[in-house]
């Protein structure tokens, strides 16, 4: 799942983002993410928010390529 190696992999410098556990379920669910992001200031919620959806961006564009990856999240980064 692309959101859960998201996590783990921008966790890495935001230790404050959401744990991924092996029992993460599969259906998607943001209410920890949110919670987590509540808890920041402002500007570290910025940051920490900004580095995991460019961390979800590059590796959604690794597998179905840039130009699809725009197309699919270009109204989510218009939005932010």
């Amino acid at each position: 799942m692309l959101y859960k190696r998201s996590l783990i992999l921008t966790g890495a410098a935001h230790e404050w983002l959401p744990r991924v556990t092996e029992t993460l379920p599969t259906a998607l669910d943001l209410a920890p993410l949110e919670a987590a992001l509540m808890q920041q200031g402002n500007t570290v919620a910025l940051h920490g928010g900004s580095a995991l959806f460019r961390t979800f961006y590059e590796l959604l564009s690794s597998l179905v390529g840039p130009s699809l990856t725009e197309r699919l999240l270009r109204p989510i980064w218009d939005n932010s």
